[in-house]
């Protein structure tokens, strides 16, 4: 009888660890924390007052282009962003053709529904607007000249930042 107890209290035993041992494993696989909705932004440059950042979500990859004093911003898909900075590089050449004019001037670029005003009024100066062609459009962005230069070079890799902030941010 005392072998029986013996070897019955060896099997409790054993079944006990393993029980404690499974149950360990579960505690270690089961994540302490769990990220189920998450905003990661990529600050890509600044020029003068404007921010561009390029911004991951669980849902959705976009750049941006901001001006955080006055709560301005323009959100775009890289294609987009990228045709709107094909667009910008052609800012010195308006400036020469239309900023001292003595009326007021503008000059209109699209790209992938979306415009870029290039603007001349003599009491304000030249600056340049970036809007969707909606018509019923309040969303625009003022760039000066020196940020739309400054800026174009990022907007034109819009899409390969994109992809990388994808492949690199995998909550």
């Amino acid at each position: 009888m005392k072998n029986w107890l013996i070897v019955s209290g060896l099997v409790l035993v054993a079944l006990v660890a393993v029980a404690a041992s499974n149950h360990q494993k579960a505690q270690e696989q089961k994540p302490e924390f769990v990220i189920d909705s998450y905003e990661f932004t990529w600050h890509i440059a600044q020029a003068g007052d404007i921010k561009l950042d390029v911004a991951k979500t669980e849902d959705t990859l976009r750049v941006e282009l901001a001006a955080p004093d006055n709560m301005d911003f323009l959100t775009f898909d890289g294609p987009t962003a990228e045709a709107v900075g094909g667009m910008l590089p052609r800012t010195e050449e308006f400036y020469q053709k239309i900023a001292n004019s003595p009326a007021d001037v503008s000059e209109t670029l699209r790209a992938a529904k979306w415009q870029v005003i290039f603007i001349s009024q003599p009491e304000v100066g030249f600056w340049i607007s970036v809007r969707p062609d909606e018509r019923l459009s309040f969303t625009s962005l003022q760039l000066e000249r020196k940020e739309a230069v400054a800026l174009a070079p990022h907007l034109q890799k819009a899409t390969r930042m994109l992809r990388f902030l994808d492949e690199r941010i995998r909550p």
